[in-house]
């Protein structure tokens, strides 16, 4: 259950970051960190803005936060799905294509009937060309 502070700081983090007030996006994401550290959204949302304003460290260091805390929750529960994709979105703001690679196999094995996995690894697999 998400506090409902912490609801509205990633609700104003998004509305700032739809505007491309990055600055404001990131400040809201960083609170909403702080108050929530195992807050999947708010480390997305801090690294997002982040990467927006160029810096590259922090957005890196958010990612692999986040990645780390969707891993712990698709460990926890691997028919989660949701949790699935959200690795690979993470892996691919990271650049690790290997990692990528090794999930979508794993993945596909395990979730071979979902609409969402399949249209992601035709997407991703036409970008990589």
């Amino acid at each position: 259950m998400v506090d409902s502070s912490v609801q509205q700081l990633l609700e104003h983090a998004a509305g700032a970051f739809q505007q491309k007030d990055y600055e404001t996006a990131q400040s809201l994401a960083k609170q909403a960190c702080k108050r929530a550290p195992d807050n999947i959204d708010a480390w997305d949302f801090y690294g997002m803005a982040s990467q927006e304003l160029g810096d590259t460290d922090s957005a890196a260091t958010s990612y692999k936060k986040a990645l780390k805390l969707v891993q712990q929750a698709y460990k926890k529960n691997p028919k989660d799905g949701k949790m699935a994709l959200r690795q690979i979105f993470l892996l691919m703001r990271l650049d690790r294509k290997q990692e990528i690679e090794k999930l979508l196999t794993l993945l596909q094995e395990r979730h071979p009937d979902s609409p969402g996995l399949k249209k992601l690894v035709a997407t991703y697999r036409l970008r990589q060309g």
